[in-house]
């Protein structure tokens, strides 16, 4: 028997690799994004965003809480807790309630608590 998901019941977005994105979009629920994104990207919930090692973003990033394994470059503005990496490269003003640096990472950045 095929069960086929609900649409309505969709909380998550994955946008993957080899993806290409510019302008600005607006995300629901836990995103994972892979892709390379120009412009502005808005998590609008309280939700997780997940910037995969893949993942290049070149903009401005508006969410809640935020993990960087990936390449950001820009402006960060997240109202929970930004957590960036060993893997991660920043190079972006970031606006949090809290931040987490793991050894490793490479940021080149300016920061201040929200």
């Amino acid at each position: 028997m095929n069960q086929l998901i609900d649409i309505r019941d969709q909380d998550y977005c994955f946008v993957g690799e080899g993806s290409e994105i510019k302008g600005s979009i607006v995300l629901r629920g836990t995103t994972h994004l892979a892709s390379n994104i120009e412009g502005e990207v808005k998590v609008d919930s309280d939700s997780l965003l997940i910037i995969e090692r893949e993942g290049i973003i070149d903009g401005t990033i508006s969410c809640y809480d935020l993990e960087i394994y990936g390449k950001v470059k820009g402006k960060v503005i997240s109202s929970g807790k930004i957590t960036i990496f060993p893997s991660a490269e920043v190079n972006a003003e970031l606006f949090s309630q809290s931040l987490v640096i793991f050894p490793g990472a490479t940021v080149n950045m300016t920061s201040q608590t929200l």
